[in-house]
C-alpha cells in the first residue's frame, strides 16, 4: 500500500506527479516508460517511481521545459516539413522577440509528442505534410481539453476557398498564404510577445 512506503523511497516521484510536472495525463508518461523513453523504478508492489535526475535528463533529451509558471515562457511550436522555411520562421521569432521560445516539428507525429511536453501556447501549423497533415493535428488539439486552448495559425500553399474553410471549421485562428506575409504573422504574434514581457 501506498502508505507503508519506505523512507528511502520519499525521493521518487509517482506518475501523477511526473505528470503535473510535464503537463500530461499519467497514461502519456507510463507510455514513455514502457517505450524505454523515461526511465522508472518498479516496487515490489508493481509500482513505478520515478528519481528526480530521471526526471531532469528526460526533459533535456527532449528539449523540454520544466518552467511551470503561468507568468514564464510563452512558446510556439512551428510545425512544417519543408525544413527552409521552418528555419526561417524558426529565425524570425527568435529575432522578434527573445524571450519567446521555439520548438520545431517536421511531421504531425512529432507535433503530436511536443504537443504534450512543450504545451505551447501558439502553433503554426503547415496543412500539406505526409503523414499525419495539418488538418488532423488540428482536430486532435482542439478535440483534448487539455490543449483545446491552444492557439492555431494554419499555413499553407494551397490557400483554396475549401483548405481555408476546412482549417477554420477544425478550430484554427486564421490561414496564412504562403509565401508567409511576415508583417501578418508580426500581428499574430504580438499578444504573444505582450504577455512575455508582462
Amino acid at each position: 500500500m501506498r502508505n507503508s512506503q519506505k523512507s528511502g523511497e520519499q525521493q521518487y516521484l509517482t506518475p501523477t506527479q511526473v505528470a503535473d510536472m510535464f503537463k500530461v495525463s499519467p497514461i502519456t508518461v507510463r507510455q514513455w516508460s514502457s517505450s524505454g523513453k523515461l526511465k522508472c523504478q518498479t516496487t515490489p508492489g508493481g509500482h513505478r517511481r520515478y528519481l528526480p535526475s530521471d526526471i531532469e535528463e528526460f526533459a533535456k533529451t527532449s528539449g523540454i521545459n520544466l518552467t511551470t509558471s503561468e507568468s514564464g515562457p510563452k512558446r510556439v511550436l512551428i510545425v512544417e516539413d519543408d525544413a527552409q522555411l521552418g528555419h526561417l520562421l524558426e529565425e524570425f521569432i527568435s529575432e522578434l522577440d527573445s524571450e519567446l521560445e521555439v520548438y520545431r516539428a517536421e511531421d504531425g507525429f512529432r507535433a503530436g509528442e511536443l504537443l504534450h511536453t512543450v504545451h505551447p501556447d501558439l502553433i503554426l501549423l503547415d496543412l500539406m505534410m505526409p503523414g499525419m497533415n495539418g488538418f488532423e493535428v488540428c482536430e486532435r488539439v482542439k478535440r483534448d481539453n487539455k490543449t483545446r486552448d491552444i492557439k492555431v495559425v494554419a499555413m499553407t500553399g494551397y490557400s483554396s476557398e475549401h483548405n481555408v474553410n476546412r482549417i477554420l471549421a477544425a478550430g484554427a485562428e486564421t490561414c496564412l498564404s504562403k509565401p508567409i506575409d511576415f508583417a501578418a504573422l508580426r500581428t499574430i504574434l504580438a499578444p504573444l510577445t505582450q504577455q512575455a514581457h508582462a
